[in-house]
């Protein structure tokens, strides 16, 4: 094991710093700052203090981790100075180090209290920074005091404002955002970079402002996608101890492959669907410059966040998962062959998704949040399916993805959406409530799931007829007060529309649960995969965002 010591580090609290203003700007100079952490920035550090380090002794620098090992002389100066780089570059963060010795130790005894120690360090509380009196100014977005007042007007600003400020100024070509954006370079690639140009000229290329983002209808949506790969985490735990017992000294050498490896075949995944969906649709601003909607905020590893115009997420998620799925096997297809492994990762990944749309002045973190709960819920979903086979790795857990539209100024989380707002009970409590949460949506067929091939069918017979989208909006809202005249619409649809033309939109589960509505049973196995489910609502919605 080259060098004496591991040292590690890894990055906390990340979406509460990135979103914690509301202002794309803001979010995009905070998500490249955090990206730039565990990589640019540590690479520039460790020129700037002499450090030099072989590179095939760096494991990985991203995903909110730093791994590199070194000697003991490297290891002090790193903890005892990144640090205060990190806190001067990202006020607020919290920031983990640890440093391991790998004297007398197995590649996998370092990594194990390596880790270990990260865990230790995040249960500490952290002594936070630039904390002040009560009677203090503070910037109102986060509640820290104002450090600096800008402007005739004494605009205020906290620390971290005053860095996402400086990300943007041209005055510092070194710390600017005119000059490099991690994450769009991630996201295009560089056959992208050559086409839409050099990486100087991104910011003039993709949206810094929300009102760059949406188009120039008030009544549109923007949208939050979250995604992040399934199993992840238990075939990490599994590599070690597989090649532990094969390799024993290439247990450092696998991570490292895997940790590149995946990051490559989500880069991929996205420029695949960054070139399908969002690329084609250029648009033209009052101002004439030309913005592709979409921001990426979050890329690391298998997991992203990204906000783009609300009419291109569910494209872009489904072309996301595909694509994943695809550059996953492309990118393992010999990496079980190369560490002795029994064909546990060359038939690639899977990956699940959540999508909140939102109105565009909207609270982001708010999104962020529900975009996140939905994507467990989809993982949720996924892994009942196969739960018989949970501990058969060679099994996939298929990707799906599950979406919703915020149409209130209530915050919560989503059991309480869902019980609020996509439950019909009216018929009773002992009575089974229709429910309109009909997601997730999957990949590939599923055992009767519903997939997103055949929501975007049910879009195409929806749009086609928008009299048979009015009548199917106004019979959800039928239900909800008056089922029994909700009978007479559906009735009167039929007599409208050919039953030729109903039938693939399954209305009838709908005339089922109103003619002959199933009782409720309160025992255990009358679990939420028995509930009576429309996607009616989930469809009326998607052509309503589609269509704003």
């Amino acid at each position: 094991m080259q060098g004496d010591y591991f040292y590690s580090a890894a990055v906390q609290g990340v979406q509460g710093i990135i979103f914690q203003s509301n202002k794309l700007k803001d979010i995009t100079a905070s998500s490249n700052i955090v990206e730039d952490i565990c990589d640019k920035t540590f690479h520039e550090f460790l020129n700037n203090e002499g450090i030099n380090i072989p590179e095939n002794q760096f494991i990985t620098t991203a995903s909110g981790k730093i791994q590199v090992l070194c000697n003991e002389e490297q290891a002090k100066t790193i903890v005892r100075e990144y640090s205060k780089v990190v806190l001067n570059e990202a006020p607020g963060i919290t920031f983990s180090q640890t440093v391991v010795s790998t004297k007398d130790k197995s590649e996998l005894e370092v990594l194990q209290e390596s880790e270990d120690n990260l865990r230790i360090q995040r249960n500490k509380a952290t002594t936070q920074h630039g904390l002040g009196w009560m009677s203090q100014n503070t910037y109102r977005p986060s509640g820290l005091p104002a450090l600096l007042f800008e402007g005739e007007r004494e605009k205020r600003m906290d620390a971290f404002q005053e860095r996402r400020s400086q990300y943007w100024s041209k005055a510092d070509p070194s710390k600017t955002g005119m000059n490099y954006d991690s994450l769009l370079s991630k996201m295009l690639g560089e056959s992208y970079l050559g086409i839409i140009g050099k990486e100087d000229n991104l910011s003039k290329m993709f949206p810094i402002e929300t009102d760059q983002l949406a188009k120039k209808s008030d009544k549109e949506w923007v949208a939050v996608i979250h995604a992040d790969g399934n199993n992840i985490g238990r075939k990490i735990i599994l590599l070690g101890k597989k090649v532990a017992e094969n390799k024993p000294d290439s247990v450092l050498a696998a991570y490292k492959d895997f940790s590149e490896r995946m990051e490559r075949a989500t880069w991929k995944a996205l420029q695949v669907a960054f070139r399908r969906v969002v690329y084609p649709l250029k648009f033209e601003t009052e101002q004439g410059e030309g913005h592709y909607p979409i921001r990426p905020c979050i890329i690391g590893g298998d997991d992203i966040t990204l906000v783009i115009r609300g009419d291109l997420a569910f494209s872009f998620t489904s072309e996301y998962l595909q694509a994943f799925e695809k550059s996953s096997r492309e990118e393992f297809k010999d990496f079980d062959k190369k560490f002795g492994l029994d064909n546990y990762f060359s038939k690639g990944f899977s990956a699940c998704a959540g999508i909140a749309f939102i109105k565009p002045h909207y609270p982001f973190h708010y999104g962020v949040s529900l975009a996140d709960e939905l994507c467990k819920v989809a993982k949720k979903n996924a892994k009942s399916i196969d739960k018989e086979n949970r501990n058969d790795l060679n099994q996939h857990t298929p990707s799906c993805l599950m979406f919703h539209a915020v149409h209130s100024s209530f915050i919560d989380d989503f059991s309480e959406i869902k019980s609020r707002e996509l439950e019909v009970s009216v018929r009773g409590d002992k009575i089974k409530p229709l429910s309109f949460a009909n997601g997730p949506y999957y990949l590939n067929e599923q055992m009767g799931k519903p997939t997103i091939n055949q929501m975007k069918v049910w879009l195409d017979i929806i749009e086609a007829k928008k009299e048979l989208k009015s009548g199917v909006r106004k019979l959800l809202g039928e239900i909800r007060i008056n089922p029994d005249a909700a009978e007479m619409m559906y009735d009167r649809l039929l007599e409208i529309h050919s039953e030729k033309t109903l039938a693939p939109l399954h209305l009838a589960k709908i005339k089922e649960w109103l003619k002959n509505p199933p009782p409720k049973n309160d025992s255990a196995s009358d679990s939420e995969a028995n509930d009576v489910k429309t996607h009616l609502y989930d469809l009326v919605t998607l052509s309503n965002v589609i269509n704003a």
